[in-house]
């Protein structure tokens, strides 16, 4: 389950196509992926910036207008083919695009973000165009040669009569351009039978991987591993080693080649020596000093067009040496017409037009030549694209319904090897649920008033039925001058990633929805007030248990005054500051305040909060809750009283008791009897304890009434510690003590409290601590403060305790601390006193590794 926005953003960078999202009507860019920056040729600088600041040229396409309609409106918006300008070094250069802009809507229908997606398709466009141009080249020069062969057969036909020989030529010319014409048709259909292998060398660890294909092509069994020695280098033909071992070492120089590697070499089959000849491209990858550390690219056997080049050099040759022979012809011809002079002048017109004819011919040859190695060139630019892209390629042939469809396509369907497949049976391989759809939007695009286009998405299922793949399919048909479908081919897409990206995205939202609600039900559970405070605009909004708590009605004007201009209490005394100056100059706050509704009835609020930054707003927002403890607050009131009043009713007593017992002390002595002396002492003990705890709980009371008052005197702090490190000494037994006073201290403080509070850290170290262990007692100067520490060797304190600890009647509740008694206020006690004397008080510890209770109060200049 995703718990984090992190982790949202996380799993977004590993979407596979250009991202980027908007949070707020100015096209905010809340998130953009590193292919959307490289599609916008930025960085990530861009980033918290509106769209059409960083990209005024979107502003003037219209794509800016279109994503604030998809704002106002919710509608997404999608595009395919766009042209779209984009500044590369400064420069206005254009790219196509297919795109979409989906609004993201919450619970009431209204945007909050938009996800734009984004893929390039200016390659695919532009090999299709080329495809097309170089097919209406082909047939052009085709339907030229043709004409010409036609034209230079009539020129034959007509002279038959005067030189039987040269009839001849010209027919062996003719079947010369006809085996020409056949040796480009085969050489054009084993380039399209051509398979691409492919490889990748690890440079740094002289790891080589290569898939079934390039084994092949090597002689390499498909099981065995390869390595870039033995198998490739020792795998190439001698007479091509050294320039293919020199075009991989020009690859490896950043600086020569920046990693670009395309070649042609020969491999020689280890088992029975078969030559095949292999045409290579790949790209090396380098590291931040340039040197190489992958290469990844393919190989192609060309086996097939370097012996059909061959074979056309061959016609060629054979071609010169015709024209050569019929050059011949010409002169002997020549020669005869001068001796007859009557048939000698139209011979001889004749004879020019077959020349022009052969000049001609030999022109269309080299254009034809040309044309078919650039269109092999963009043929194979297209294949590694695509296959770079790991897109399938598909065609319908709508007379015969059958579908053909490359490796890529086959695999995204889950189908078996065969390139050729029924239609109704390539359809059983799309999951059930979608394949009326798709069968829908096939006919569609076959309709001319679809345009011919066809863009779905869908789910393909394997034959196994355990696999299923989300896929986007895209195509077009085309049409014939009647408007009926005469072709129908497109591309295939696997969106698997995209769409459980989005999924998992829509789970995320459902689960803030869910979250909130939750939130809300709480509140009004517990009658909680909530407020958001602007300090900059002083603008505020509050809840409506807020509103009952102050007394306000549904529609009064609330200001940040009448919220929060109070003064709030520490205990039960009032401060000087408000409440307001409180919340502005800190970033988290926790304050009591009485609000006083009517003359008789007071209510007791508390109001915690924290700051948080607002991207919004562009500042610090201060969100918080107020909660209405009156009943707590009364209810301890008459604790405390009660604590009071029983403290003080026990005094007198106490005090009569204590005196009786140190008579008896006294007298029991001259009796001389120790068991009863050894009763009477321990009871003068356990009534001077009782004492204490009595004085405890009136300083509880005196403190939760704001009356606990300090008779501040100028002392030494190290005679302090002194006379208790003595005190120590002469009455506890149990425990090592290792008393560390570093230099002379001064402070101006109530003595008998701050060696109440040294007393209570002491007394709690030899209760939880083990007998005979260490107790450290430290006390020094830092800075301008008294610093005072003790340290056991205890169980320590578990962390969620220690945030309690100081906690009035808080008590530790485990295993060491069964056997030990205590009410828990010796610690709340300190903390107040420590506070009351402008101090600081803590602890650290460790589970097993014991204790360190300190405080720190200011101290005074050392006197001389």
């Amino acid at each position: 389950m995703i718990n984090s926005p992190q982790e949202i953003l996380n799993i977004l960078q590993q979407v596979p196509q250009a991202t980027a999202i908007y949070d707020n009507k100015d096209l905010h860019i809340a998130y953009v992926n590193q292919d959307m920056l490289d599609m916008w040729a930025t960085t990530d600088e861009v980033l918290g910036t509106n769209l059409g600041d960083s990209f005024p040229e979107f502003e003037t396409q219209g794509f800016v207008g279109i994503l604030k309609k998809v704002w106002l409106t919710g509608e997404t918006y999608r595009a395919h083919d766009v042209p779209a300008n984009i500044l590369l070094d400064g420069i206005p250069t254009t790219f196509y695009f297919d795109f979409e802009y989906r609004a993201l809507l919450n619970e009431n229908r209204e945007t909050y973000a938009i996800l734009h997606t984004a893929q390039e398709v200016s390659s695919r466009l532009e090999a299709w165009a080329a495809v097309r141009k170089k097919e209406m080249q082909e047939a052009a020069l085709n339907e030229e040669l043709r004409s010409s062969i036609e034209e230079q057969r009539a020129l034959t036909e007509e002279y038959m009569a005067i030189n039987e020989k040269l009839s001849t030529t010209v027919d062996e010319l003719s079947n010369s351009y006809k085996q020409l014409d056949f040796a480009l048709d085969q050489s054009r259909r084993a380039k399209e039978a051509s398979n691409l292998g492919m490889f990748d060398l690890d440079v740094q660890q002289d790891i080589l991987l290569w898939d079934e294909r390039c084994k092949e092509l090597f002689g390499v069994p498909t099981e065995s591993d390869v390595s870039y020695t033995r198998d490739f280098v020792a795998g190439l033909h001698p007479d091509d080693k050294q320039q293919t071992l020199a075009a991989v070492k020009h690859a490896f120089d950043r600086k020569q080649s920046n990693g670009r590697y395309d070649t042609q070499y020969r491999t020689v089959n280890p088992a029975h020596g078969k030559i095949t000849w292999v045409h290579a491209v790949g790209t090396v990858y380098f590291d931040e000093q340039d040197q190489p550390i992958r290469f990844i690219g393919t190989v192609m056997d060309v086996t097939e067009s370097v012996e059909s080049r061959k074979l056309l050099e061959d016609r060629e040759r054979k071609l010169q040496d015709t024209n050569e022979q019929l050059a011949a012809t010409m002169e002997e011809l020549t020669a005869t017409m001068e001796e007859l002079t009557n048939v000698n002048d139209d011979l001889a017109t004749a004879n020019i037009q077959l020349r022009h004819s052969e000049l001609i011919n030999a022109e269309v040859n080299t254009n034809l030549q040309a044309a078919f190695e650039k269109l092999s060139i963009s043929e194979r630019r297209l294949n590694l694209a695509l296959t770079s892209a790991k897109i399938g390629i598909w065609e319908f042939n709508i007379a015969t319904e059958v579908v053909h469809w490359d490796e890529r396509s086959r695999e995204l369907f889950g189908a078996d090897e065969k390139e050729e497949i029924p239609y109704q049976v390539a359809l059983q391989y799309i999951y059930e649920e979608d394949r009326q759809a798709v069968a829908d939007a096939i006919s569609y695009a076959q309709n001319p008033a679809s345009g011919g286009y066809y863009d779905i998405q869908f789910r393909t299922v394997d034959e196994s039925g355990n696999r299923i793949t989300w896929v986007q399919a895209k195509g077009r048909a085309y049409f014939d001058g009647e408007n009926n479908p005469i072709h129908f081919s497109g591309t295939i897409l696997d969106i698997s990633d995209r769409i459980h990206s989005q999924q998992r995205i829509d789970a995320f939202n459902r689960a803030i929805a869910q979250n909130a609600l939750e939130q809300r039900l709480i509140v009004d559970a517990g009658k909680i007030g909530t407020f958001s405070f602007n300090p900059i605009t002083n603008e505020i909004i509050i809840n409506k248990h807020t509103r009952q708590m102050y007394g306000f009605d549904d529609d009064d004007d609330v200001t940040a005054t009448d919220l929060f201009e109070r003064k709030y209490t520490i205990g039960d005394i009032e401060q000087n500051e408000s409440m307001l100056d409180v919340i502005r100059e800190n970033n988290s706050f926790d304050l009591e305040f009485n609000l006083r509704t009517t003359a008789e009835h007071k209510k007791w609020l508390r109001m915690v909060g924290s700051k948080i930054w607002n991207e919004e707003n562009n500042n610090l927002m201060a969100y918080g809750v107020i909660i209405d403890f009156t009943t707590q607050k009364m209810e301890e009131k008459r604790k405390l009283d009660f604590l009071g009043i029983v403290s003080h009713e026990l005094r007198s007593p106490l005090t009569a008791l204590s005196g009786y017992l140190q008579i008896l002390q006294v007298k029991s002595k001259a009796l001389e009897n120790d068991k009863f002396y050894e009763l009477i002492v321990s009871a003068n003990r356990q009534s001077v304890r009782m004492k204490v705890l009595i004085e405890s709980f009136l300083d509880i009371a005196r403190i939760g009434e704001g009356k606990l008052r300090l008779n501040k005197t100028e002392f030494p702090a190290h005679d302090l510690l002194s006379n208790i490190e003595q005190m120590l000494r002469q009455t506890v037994t149990s425990h090592v003590f290792d008393v560390q006073i570093e230099g002379e201290c001064y402070v101006l403080a109530d003595r008998d409290k701050i060696e109440q509070v040294i007393i209570n850290f002491i007394n709690n170290a030899i209760k939880y601590a083990p007998a005979g262990s260490t107790i450290s007692i430290t006390a020094k100067r830092q800075q301008s403060n008294l610093y005072v520490a003790v340290t056991d060797e205890g169980a320590g304190i578990a962390p969620e305790d220690q945030q309690k600890i100081f906690t009035r009647f808080y008590r530790v509740e485990n295993t060491y601390t069964e056997t030990v008694s205590g009410f828990g206020i010796g610690l709340y006690i300190s903390k107040e006193i420590i506070h009351l004397h402008a101090g600081t008080i803590g602890l650290q510890s460790v589970p097993g590794e014991g204790s360190t209770f300190w405080f720190s109060i200011p101290s005074l200049t050392i006197k001389e």
